[in-house]
């Protein structure tokens, strides 16, 4: 992957280059100064839940949220340590309210937990599709990069991509539930 991204930057400053070489310098530039300010305008954003999710965990909102999803993590992943099943609950939850980003760190961890010897496991690729897929009643992050943009409306999205996330959430669940163990044998 990485060396077809490569090739691409590559081949398109060539092309940019030879077609217009007075604005390499510009779009270099222009395109480096969009991704600082991008960057900078998202710390904020990430820096918030981060703080949430630690407030949780140390505030023992983590260990309840896991309780009370218990039943549908034991329906869906089976029965698991009660540490892992804490974080594949902060994940899942945190990427429920839309900081994706924030769910990374937790679900490394279930992921590690629940692989075997490094092979991807059911239950790993159940996680995988529902980290991938995940159902977000605020995309937190497209809010906050539409608002960087000076959408008027950035909250917009908010209905689709609900609708979009379940869907792709439950079609994801059903084809893991139902395909896995066919394709590894």
């Amino acid at each position: 992957m990485n060396a077809i991204w490569t090739s691409i930057v590559i081949v398109a400053l060539c092309i940019l280059t030879a077609l217009s070489p007075d604005k390499v310098s510009d779009v270099a530039i222009n395109s480096a100064n969009s991704a600082l300010t991008t960057t900078f305008s998202m710390c904020g954003v990430y820096c918030l839940w981060l703080s949430i999710a630690e407030v949780m965990q140390k505030s023992g909102i983590v260990e309840m949220i896991a309780r009370l999803t218990k039943p549908v993590n034991k329906a869906l992943f089976g029965n698991l340590d009660d540490n892992v099943a804490s974080d594949i609950s902060m994940g899942l939850s945190a990427n429920i309210i839309g900081a994706g980003n924030v769910a990374t760190p937790f679900n490394l961890k279930a992921m590690s937990a629940l692989t075997e010897k490094g092979a991807l496991n059911r239950q790993g690729a159940l996680l995988f599709v529902l980290n991938a897929t995940g159902i977000q009643l605020i995309p937190s992050t497209v809010v906050g990069l539409r608002a960087s943009a000076l959408s008027s409306n950035p909250s917009d999205v908010i209905l689709p991509s609900l609708v979009c996330t379940v869907v792709t959430s439950v079609i994801g669940a059903v084809a893991v539930m139902l395909l896995y163990d066919k394709c590894n044998t």
